[in-house]
């Protein structure tokens, strides 16, 4: 796993998010932190309003887009 950026939130009560390189993917996958393990379960799933886990590569023939 290549960590390949953090957001945090300036108010520390919400949710962070780690973006990292999933290699056998060959995808950018986020994850998030400082919830309760059902949300990153929902999130990670994409179920009940969460999304983003996996993300979208933007067609580009010379550049990885997501």
């Amino acid at each position: 796993m290549l960590t390949v950026g953090e957001l945090k939130p300036k108010d520390n009560a919400l949710p962070r998010f780690l973006l990292r390189w999933d290699e056998r993917a060959k995808s950018l996958d986020v994850d998030i932190n400082n919830v309760s393990r059902e949300i990153k379960r929902m999130f990670k799933a994409g179920k009940r309003g969460y999304e983003g886990h996996h993300t979208m590569r933007v067609p580009d023939a010379e550049n990885r887009i997501f």
